[in-house]
């Protein structure tokens, strides 16, 4: 059986990302065997979002799922007027920290940083607004409350006054549709 050049690419490149998740000599994902890789845990699943007075008013839905053998958080969102925004999130072991990346219409944020305690993750970096071609800071907590939601409290800097502003302030809670983890 003869294969063609770009399904030989493929193959080869599947093997290479399948051998470069695991540690020399053995199967297992890399990733899997890392405590680090396992801190945003508590955010894995199919949520109902809320915002407003006592979290009252439900904002959106987000699902949040692993991929790539562990290695990496995918974050989907759609909120109540149906925009939508994408972010990925993975470990990266020589810098010892966080990274993410997150697109919706209109905006971009890049964001680093990690564990502050279990349960407790602070990113900190730059959001960027494309219409106006305005950078400036961006930092978001994530913590995961005892009795199974998720506070999401992001600031951005002011680019006038230099202050911090509440930019968003939702409560995660498990999704009545479909309960996974």
């Amino acid at each position: 059986m003869r294969m063609s050049m770009r399904t030989t690419a493929w193959v080869l490149l599947s093997i290479a990302c399948t051998a470069a998740s695991a540690e020399p000599g053995t199967t297992d994902p890399y990733c899997r065997g890392h405590a680090a890789f396992d801190q945003f845990d508590f955010w894995l699943g199919e949520w109902d979002v809320y915002a407003g007075e006592d979290y009252g008013q439900l904002v959106g839905r987000n699902r949040i799922e692993r991929h790539a053998r562990g290695c990496v958080i995918e974050e989907n969102w759609l909120n109540a007027a149906g925009t939508d925004g994408v972010s990925l999130r993975y470990f990266d072991p020589a810098a010892k920290s966080w990274r993410m990346f997150w697109v919706s219409d209109g905006y971009s944020v890049e964001t680093e940083g990690g564990q502050l305690e279990p349960g407790v993750m602070l990113l900190e970096g730059n959001i960027h607004y494309f219409a106006d071609d305005i950078v400036t800071g961006f930092r978001v907590r994530f913590t995961a409350n005892g009795d199974g939601t998720v506070r999401q409290f992001a600031e951005q800097l002011d680019p006038k006054t230099s202050e911090w502003v509440v930019w968003f302030d939702g409560l995660y809670r498990k999704s009545k549709d479909k309960e996974t983890n």
